[in-house]
């Protein structure tokens, strides 16, 4: 828009990125320097970039873009992730190699399995079910549909009219379980959520992944329950991913009552 005219930038005055740091990775950073580049020549320009995770590399993107940055950090020495009560359930299973399709199945339809057993006999308003892979977030909500449960699933193959429609309803608290990949980690706002479940870990180099899913509940200052349900060959890479955010995670007891 702005190389074609339809969009002024002579007297922008100020320019926000909000998320900032998924803007600067490399599907958008180069998109981000060149609307930069094309905005600096207005006079008194100030750039603003907000985001709840910096990395290290991250950083070094904005100074890169804007010399010299004023670093405004709200973090405190409390825990990020202080409202939310963690739980894992950790199995030891082998199911065949990763990269096996049919032994992924396996394992997404074991884990769901262990959701249902979980959530059998708590009174749960709506949770949140988080799961890497669009195909695996399918499976999921077909098999929790298959069994009575009142779901729905977003991915990103969903046209952006039909992912709204599926926010919407579950805000409105017409659907009780949102199965999402990774698409909602972030950028999405549901007051009053007060369980995630977690079904696979993300790599330690995506570790803010951890914290978005998370952070999805325990907001404003409310209490939320997230749990992980894991293989044990994920374990250690879990905790190590809750240890950068000052995270405890306890093994869920077998008298867990979930209290909203």
């Amino acid at each position: 828009m702005i190389n074609k005219g339809y969009l002024k930038i002579e007297n922008l005055k100020m320019m926000v990125l909000d998320e900032a740091d998924e803007l600067f990775k490399a599907d958008f950073q180069l998109q981000i320097r060149a609307i930069y580049e094309l905005a600096v020549g207005s006079d008194g320009l100030q750039t603003l970039f907000f985001s709840a995770t910096y990395s290290q590399e991250d950083l070094n993107v904005v100074s890169n873009i804007s010399p010299d940055p004023i670093i405004v950090d709200m973090r405190s020495d409390e825990h990020t992730l202080q409202g939310v009560k963690q739980y894992l359930v950790c199995f030891e299973r082998n199911f065949g190699p990763r990269n096996d399709e049919e032994a992924r199945v396996k394992e997404v339809c074991f884990k769901v399995s262990t959701l249902m057993a979980i959530i059998a006999e708590q009174k749960i308003n709506q949770m949140l079910v988080f799961i890497r892979r669009k195909k695996d977030a399918n499976i999921v909500a077909d098999i929790l549909k298959r069994k009575g449960y009142n779901c729905d699933c977003i991915t990103a193959d969903l046209e952006q009219e039909e992912r709204e429609t599926v926010i919407e309803e579950f805000r409105k608290g017409t659907t009780r379980i949102l199965v999402a990949s990774d698409i909602l980690k972030r950028g999405v706002d549901f007051q009053g959520l007060s369980m995630v479940i977690c079904l696979d870990v993300p790599p330690y180099d995506s570790r803010d992944i951890y914290f978005h899913r998370v952070g999805r509940t325990g907001r404003y200052g409310r209490r939320g329950t997230a749990i992980h349900i894991v293989n044990s060959s994920d374990l250690s890479n879990l905790l190590r991913i809750a240890g950068e955010y000052k995270s405890t995670i306890d093994y869920l007891p077998d008298d867990f009552k979930f209290s909203d």
